[in-house]
């Protein structure tokens, strides 16, 4: 076998074979001298070579985790999105240790970078952090970036790290001209669950985009408000079938109060939102809601018929 050394330039070698033989041979040998240089070689185009790469970089194990986390923000994409996934894969507690906390600076210069998708991987692993520090540069940048993705990942970060300092720059989020950044806010406002959220949430159930929509009702189940219920009970009729049942588990999480009006729901001119409410009632398991499904076995619809057998079968096993 060759030594550390040889094996190390093989993987700059042009011939793909070569480097991917090369980083078996590392792999086999898992020697921490040879970690930057896999690093590297994770962004190489022949997926043969990178995926020796991650598996030698994976064998070498924690001993690899400080050049991995420095390498979130590298100008690399390539490199930092393997980077990242293997991270993920091989110490899903990365964000918690000193090693990640000392990029933390590294990252926040990051959202300034020319490269917008270097500036929303930074967001993205500064809110994994859950850094305190990171607030304020990431509301600057969901203020002031021109790129939509990167507004976005800031906002995302914001809802990781959950500071109420947020919570006025992304409700003003919710109008922003890009869907992706008024959907990461939405979820992001339901993470932080300040009571200031719930009215301009509310209203976005009323949003033209699907996936805010979305969003808002995911949002408005993790505050679990009951001002929630009567706009959680009209997603309800959304011919988004996603949204439906995160409004079903929304009005699941709130409970009882969401009983009376999931029962007239059953009566609702759309199939699907008798299903969904059929659905919901026997999650909530609330034995007034017995009579009702009980009707909405006649249903004209097999799926409403279905929903409320099995509804009813939640029930009973729940018993009174």
């Amino acid at each position: 076998m060759k030594d550390l050394t040889s094996l190390i330039a093989d993987l700059g070698n042009k011939d793909k074979l070569v480097r991917q033989a090369a980083a078996q041979a590392l792999e086999e040998m898992s020697d921490s001298q040879a970690v930057e240089s896999l690093i590297a070689a994770l962004g190489d185009k022949e997926w043969p070579v990178y995926w020796e790469a991650a598996n030698a970089l994976w064998k070498i194990g924690l001993r690899a985790m400080g050049p991995l986390i420095a390498t979130l923000w590298s100008e690399k994409a390539r490199v930092r999105s393997k980077a990242a996934d293997l991270l993920e894969k091989m110490a899903p507690d990365w964000p918690k240790t000193k090693e990640a906390k000392r990029q933390v600076p590294e990252f926040i210069a990051a959202l300034r970078h020319k490269d917008s998708a270097l500036r929303a991987d930074a967001a993205w692993a500064l809110g994994k952090l859950g850094a305190p520090r990171a607030v304020e540069p990431l509301i600057a940048t969901l203020q002031q970036d021109e790129e939509g993705k990167v507004r976005s990942a800031a906002a995302a970060a914001l809802g990781l790290i959950r500071d109420t300092q947020a919570v006025e720059p992304l409700i003003a989020a919710l109008q922003d001209e890009d869907p992706s950044v008024r959907k990461a806010a939405a979820y992001s406002l339901g993470k932080i669950g300040d009571a200031r959220v719930l009215k301009p949430l509310i209203e976005v159930l009323q949003e033209e985009n699907s996936s805010v929509r979305l969003a808002a009702g995911v949002a408005l189940a993790e505050i679990g408000d009951t001002r929630a219920v009567e706009p959680l009970v009209i997603a309800l009729q959304d011919t988004d079938i996603y949204l439906r049942e995160e409004a079903v588990w929304a009005l699941v999480k709130i409970g009882l109060p969401a009983v009376q009006p999931l029962i007239a729901a059953l009566q609702d001119q759309y199939w699907w939102t008798r299903e969904a409410a059929a659905e919901a009632l026997g999650e909530i398991g609330d034995a007034r809601a017995v009579a009702p499904l009980t009707a909405a076995l006649q249903d004209k619809r097999p799926l409403v018929r279905k929903a409320a057998k099995k509804a009813l079968r939640k029930i009973q096993y729940k018993g009174p």
